[in-house]
């Protein structure tokens, strides 16, 4: 299959783009390339040195189109076995099929095929963990489902974390803010059961809509879906403002 890399040669500044300028390399590469692979041959292939600097990957929405929009780096990739691979910490795992695999499942608005690689000048911060996360959820032990919530965490987190999930952002952006949840699929992506994936569905104060029990929703309990709603107005909102303001490099806020 055909990959397309356009490559920003001079170095940019926090300011992003919304298309891919410039002529692309275009280079030939297997379906299940690692895709740190193929950049970096698409970076030789241009006549650039892999070690001496460093790209931060942009994908495209189509790699078909010249000089196409650029589009959000995915959170998390559907790896073979059918879990998530998060991004954060396993870019260095996933392959182009694992990325079609997350554009099919709906994870993923890019082209796997296509990548503006943007050269940056320089490095912000560091991403709080799980730890910190877990002390700011225990400020609100009130709420009800805090300590359901927290506790099937620390048991599971750590699946996630060696598949990646380094930080809990990813995993907050993509499970507890979601809208609508088939019990099934988050049972597949996160390799729970089907106990497990209840009672953490439950925890986020969701609960069974309408006569599927495996199509869940947020309860229009407000006592109910209290904690995931502090999650997404303050711990997520605080993490995305500090993005638009520093990039999305920048250290959050504690």
């Amino acid at each position: 299959m055909k990959f397309v890399a356009y490559i920003d040669r001079e170095g940019t500044t926090w300011a992003p783009l919304e298309r891919a300028p410039g002529d692309p390399i275009v280079i030939e590469v297997h379906p299940d390339i690692r895709f740190e692979d193929a950049v970096s041959e698409a970076l030789r292939a241009a006549g650039i040195d892999v070690e001496e600097f460093f790209f931060c990957p942009h994908f495209l929405r189509s790699a078909d189109e010249p000089n196409p929009e650029i589009v959000p780096y995915p959170m998390a990739v559907v790896a073979e076995d059918g879990e998530f691979l998060w991004t954060e910490g396993a870019r260095d795992r996933m392959t182009l099929s694992d990325l079609q695999r997350a554009r099919e499942a709906g994870f993923f608005t890019g082209d796997p095929r296509g990548v503006f690689l943007d050269r940056l000048m320089g490095f912000d911060g560091v991403i709080p963990g799980w730890d910190e996360f877990f002390k700011w959820l225990l400020e609100f032990a009130f709420l009800g489902g805090v300590g359901q919530f927290v506790a099937f965490l620390r048991r599971k987190y750590k699946r996630w974390q060696d598949r990646g999930a380094t930080s809990p952002y990813a995993f907050l952006d993509i499970v507890v803010a979601r809208d609508e949840w088939d019990r099934r699929d988050l049972s597949q992506l996160l390799g729970l059961n089907e106990q497990e994936a209840t009672d953490l569905l439950t925890s986020m104060g969701f609960g069974a809509a309408g006569d599927d029990p495996d199509r869940w929703t947020p309860s229009p309990d407000p006592n109910i879906s209290a904690l995931r709603r502090k999650i997404i107005e303050d711990y997520l909102r605080r993490r995305h403002v500090h993005e638009d303001e520093h990039g999305e490099q920048g250290e959050p806020e504690s």
